[in-house]
């Protein structure tokens, strides 16, 4: 995670100017078979804020080249495969969230509030890696098999109109529009039945 971190110290500075983003390849020389994963943490930062058009076009301004922070023989097709996707190809491995299941049970104790708080918190990781498709459906899924989460704290999420929990809400509800449409019939069949 240094990496990452580093990444989200100099990213705002690059941002701000006060570093050009051409000073990365000095900056990052004697980092050598790092350099690469480096200048990759700090755009990927800086696409949180100014989005991956504009960094894109930031970095082909600058003339920088992968190949001035890669290996001499590292292949920079690969190296972006896997370093520089941003977010688009995240998956849920759902049997690492099963195995902290207990853990986050803990701390949301079958309070509503909480587990409100939680879909929020949801719904921003997905904003913030531009909503991956079917990773907010994955989650709503296994916190409600799992009991994590009770209905009732998925449809105030579903209803909320809280202006501070907006960023992405609408996105995030497109995504999970199916997980809803189960939801509300399981809740009309237990009403008929009882």
């Amino acid at each position: 995670m240094i990496w990452q971190y580093l990444g989200e110290l100099i990213g705002p500075m690059v941002q701000d100017g006060c570093l050009p983003l051409t000073s990365l390849r000095r900056i990052c020389e004697p980092l050598s078979s790092m350099a690469g994963v480096l200048v990759a943490a700090i755009l990927h930062d800086m696409s949180h804020t100014l989005g991956h058009i504009k960094v894109g076009e930031l970095w082909r301004s600058s003339r920088l080249q992968w190949s001035d922070f890669l290996k001499p023989k590292e292949n920079v097709d690969e190296f972006l495969r896997k370093h520089v996707s941003e977010g688009t190809q995240c998956r849920v491995d759902e049997e690492k969230v099963k195995k902290r299941l207990v853990l986050l049970l803990k701390y949301l104790d079958h309070k509503e509030t909480l587990e409100l708080q939680a879909l929020y918190a949801l719904q921003t990781l997905v904003h913030r890696l531009e909503h991956p498709p079917s990773v907010l459906r994955t989650f709503f899924d296994t916190f409600y098999d799992e009991d994590i989460i009770s209905e009732d704290a998925f449809n105030q999420w579903e209803d909320s109109s809280d202006p501070a929990e907006q960023a992405g809400k609408g996105v995030a509800k497109t995504s999970v529009v199916q997980f809803f449409t189960w939801l509300h019939e399981a809740e009309e069949e237990s009403q008929e039945d009882s």
